[in-house]
């Protein structure tokens, strides 16, 4: 691993540079320049600053800014890196990121963390090359009123934030296939979303005042995976049942009371996990279980432990392509007995699972369903 004195010895010839590692650096000083064929730097929680000579690196394509850095501010001159593709800045004490961040057209992917700041520089609305945004920022209230104009889009990864609904212009990125939204306080979800018809991996986690979809979301059609988990949901909303492409749908540890029949509209099913748990305050409370459920014949993940019913209809033991079974944890044993024995090709599971165990389960079940065992459309890095 190279030392920034090492590379200054023969500054051309370097073209990866890791400060973060085996090496002390406080600052990132003006000789940084020299390095003009420098194309991915890494500086880590030991620098508290950065010299403006950063911006004169002009075939630097991925920077990243991790750890507990001290570092309050970034110089504006980062804004000058034409050739960038790829930014990630994760230093906890920056009083604000760097309002240029918007002038760097080539920027394909950004990833901004952040424990307190509330708010993101309106710039990043002209990224028109931007195709990647993760955010992990738990106090973020909203997003730019302008985030539509990232017409390039196709990914918006949001770990954690306090967003209670998004800007109607996010309609308008129409190249949107993965939207992302854990953490967060989201009581409603706009109309004008409803213009996200690229939609194919949907994903919402921690918002129990969302109890709805708006009717828009039915031109969701081309939605693959719909994932939710502690969402107000009381029942499947409708317009999921527009989403005839559906392979994965989880609503976990819900507020689920019932299933509608119509769940036998989703005939490309693979997943339906609707398991509860014992930390969600309200909780999955589904107490029958529909014989339409049959007609989901590429079945390969039925999960229904914790909820209310003791019974499952006799009719389901057709579903051979399953390979999981949760089954509600108050089902009487001899109910259990008699499922398991309808379906010899699954492993039956009531109760919480062992997930040292469970890792291999979700490993064989993504195989099954997806042709990869680490199938996870919401990582950033995914291409």
């Amino acid at each position: 691993m190279l030392t920034l004195a090492q590379a200054l010895l023969d500054p051309l010839a370097c073209t990866s540079l890791d400060l973060s590692v085996g090496q002390t650096v406080a600052a990132v000083p003006d000789e940084i320049a020299a390095l003009q064929n420098l194309e991915s730097l890494r500086i880590g929680r030991d620098t508290k600053k950065i010299s403006e000579a950063i911006g004169d690196l002009p075939k630097l394509r991925k920077l990243v800014l991790w750890g507990d850095s001290p570092a309050k501010v970034l110089p504006d001159t980062i804004g000058n890196l034409g050739a960038l593709e790829e930014l990630s800045i994760a230093w906890p004490k920056l009083a604000a990121f760097p309002a240029t961040l918007g002038r760097l057209g080539s920027l394909r992917k950004l990833s901004l963390a952040h424990p307190r700041l509330t708010a993101l520089p309106d710039s990043i609305c002209e990224l028109s090359s931007l195709g990647v945004l993760a955010l992990h920022m738990p106090r973020l209230a909203a997003l730019p009123d302008g985030i539509g104009r990232l017409l390039s889009l196709e990914r918006l990864l949001i770990d954690e934030a306090s967003l209670t609904t998004l800007p109607a212009s996010v309609g308008r990125l129409e190249r949107l296939t993965h939207l992302a939204i854990g953490g967060n306080k989201l009581s409603e979800i706009p109309p004008a979303a409803g213009g996200l018809t690229a939609l194919r991996y949907v994903k919402i986690a921690g918002a129990r005042k969302l109890k709805r979809l708006p009717s828009e979301c039915a031109e969701w059609t081309q939605v693959q995976v719909f994932w939710t988990d502690d969402v107000g949901f009381k029942e499947v909303p409708e317009p999921i049942f527009a989403m005839k492409g559906l392979r994965s749908l989880a609503i976990s540890n819900g507020a689920l009371k019932k299933l509608s029949p119509r769940i036998g509209e989703l005939a490309e099913l693979a997943f339906l996990k609707l398991e509860n748990n014992w930390t969600s305050p309200a909780g999955n409370a589904i107490a029958e279980v529909p014989k339409e459920l049959l007609a989901l014949d590429r079945l390969v993940q039925l999960d229904l432990r914790f909820n209310l019913a003791e019974s499952f209809p006799a009719a389901l033991g057709g579903l051979a392509s399953v390979r999981f079974l949760g089954l509600p944890e108050r089902m009487p044993q001899a109910e259990v007995d008699r499922v398991a024995a309808a379906f010899p090709g699954a492993e039956i599971h009531q109760g919480l699972i062992d997930w040292s165990e469970g890792a291999e389960i979700v490993a064989g079940l993504n195989q099954l369903a997806w042709g990869s065992p680490t199938f996870d459309p919401f990582s950033p890095l995914t291409t």
